[in-house]
């Protein structure tokens, strides 16, 4: 399951993108990716350097394109997470 999370969430950091600031759809997508990071037992160095490789993809993509990938990587999360029986 640890490696699977962490394969989720490091093709999640691959998806996304954005402007100077973080939408606020991303900041969502990242706090779920982060929880379940966190209850998956990855390393919290390891959710740190990841989120340090989502907050640069983000900031490589126009704002639209980061809202659209950010509400995709939402709905799949959301979806994980009923499959799951997991809550974001």
């Amino acid at each position: 399951m640890k490696k699977h999370s962490l394969l989720l969430i490091l093709s999640s950091g691959i998806i996304l993108s954005a402007c100077s600031q973080m939408p606020s759809e991303c900041q969502k997508a990242w706090d779920n990716m982060e929880k379940l990071a966190i209850e998956s037992g990855i390393p919290k160095d390891a959710v740190k350097a990841q989120k340090d490789n989502f907050v640069l993809q983000i900031k490589n993509m126009s704002k639209e394109e980061a809202i659209q990938s950010c509400n995709m990587q939402n709905s799949f999360l959301e979806w994980y997470a009923v499959f799951n029986n997991r809550v974001f």
